[in-house]
């Protein structure tokens, strides 16, 4: 990428401080800015899902959930099977009952997510994973109020995990297509920080070249005077991954 000799005539001068704490703050850092987001994206997706799963655990033991299970899809993801598609069944007072007190243990469940899902700073995902509580909600209160049939209920669902699935996979390709513009651009940032490094470098350089004439017309005007130390140039060169220098004089460059 780079390769500097660092004794050229016509260098830029030293770029001022806070210029250079920017460069090496960015010539340090494991990953790059949409790399590091995108890590915060799946770790925090992760996270509310697992807080999910956890606390379902407890409410899916209750016995009274196996007949709710065997009705409707609610669980994440499920989809409804062609018997639960055809059930002609309406659904009775007892089981809006139980399904109301079902999801009064799940609101805990989900406040916990939504919770997780602020967090993410990612907008899109947010209301994308917020959706599928929305609609549970919006299941649970069509059924208190129509006392529909399972079949109906059913069909309402697989027609928002469809939905759900492929609003999904948009919001992964636009995230895909923003991380990347964003990765793309933030190391044609770093590109452009690291020759501001090598420039810095190089002005160290060609001052010490001035530095070394001068110790050598000392050296002349007073003969017997032999430095204990002699100036030396820095010499550098490599990329940020393969970057080493050294202190030498080269006769045919001072």
């Amino acid at each position: 990428m780079y390769r500097v000799l660092i004794k050229r005539a016509g260098i830029r001068p030293l770029w001022p401080l806070h210029r250079v704490f920017s460069l090496l703050a960015a010539l340090y850092a494991c990953a790059t800015a949409a790399q590091r987001e995108e890590q915060k994206i799946i770790s925090t997706g992760s996270e509310a899902r697992q807080k999910g799963l956890a606390c379902r655990v407890p409410i899916r033991a209750n016995p009274l959930c196996a007949r709710r299970d065997s009705k409707m899809a609610l669980e994440p993801a499920q989809m409804p099977t062609p018997a639960q598609l055809s059930d002609r069944e309406i659904i009775s007072d007892d089981d809006i009952a139980h399904g109301l007190e079902w999801y009064a243990e799940i609101q805990q469940c989900d406040r916990a997510s939504i919770e997780t899902y602020g967090r993410l700073n990612d907008p899109g995902l947010s209301q994308l994973l917020t959706r599928v509580t929305a609609y549970s909600t919006e299941i649970v209160a069509a059924v208190a109020e129509q006392k529909p049939t399972y079949g109906a209920i059913n069909a309402k669902i697989a027609q928002f995990r469809t939905e759900q699935k492929e609003a999904a996979q948009a919001w992964a390709e636009r995230t895909k297509m923003r991380l990347q513009g964003q990765q793309e651009q933030e190391l044609a940032e770093r590109e452009e920080l690291f020759a501001l490094f090598v420039s810095v470098v190089a002005s160290i350089a060609a001052r010490q070249v001035v530095i070394v004439q001068a110790q050598r017309r000392i050296v002349a005007a007073q003969p017997g005077y032999v430095p204990r130390h002699h100036v030396t140039v820095l010499e550098c060169g490599g990329d940020s991954d393969r970057w080493s220098c050294e202190l030498t004089i080269s006769a045919g460059q001072i």
